[in-house]
């Protein structure tokens, strides 16, 4: 017989809080298959000169991205629209695409700007024009 003493119902509920923080972090979607819940969406470099390329990479969740990102720069402003190429209004699966930044862009914080329909929220990734 198995003793349960305050440390091991300690320890089974820790364990159990965990499987189930593990387990609610994923997203079944409409395709019964566990994915992740989370979207990434990268811009790389992180620092780039003006005129130089920037690759955009978006890695998402079942609900995804939308495919038309922009960017903006510190004020705010639109510099660019860019429709990636998802085969849909929505990027459900990992897409990538390359961009050129204006030559007659203004050094400082740029944004990524974007519609991520697992949070339902307009969400935005940083890269700077030096």
């Amino acid at each position: 017989m198995i003793l349960l003493d305050k440390n091991n119902i300690i320890t089974i509920i820790a364990v159990v809080l965990l499987i189930g923080a593990i387990l609610f972090s994923f997203d079944y979607g409409t395709t019964g298959k566990a994915v992740s819940s989370q979207d990434l969406v990268l811009v790389s470099p992180s620092v780039v000169k003006t005129g130089e390329y920037i690759t955009i990479e978006i890695l998402p969740s079942a609900r995804g991205i939308n495919k038309i990102v922009k960017i903006f720069d510190s004020a705010n402003l639109r510099k660019a629209q860019i429709r990636m190429q998802c085969g849909t209004f929505r990027c459900i699966k990992s897409v990538s695409d390359v961009y050129k930044t204006g030559s007659d862009w203004e050094s400082g914080v740029y944004y990524l700007g974007y519609f991520n329909y697992n949070t339902n929220a307009f969400e935005k990734v940083f890269f700077t024009i030096e």
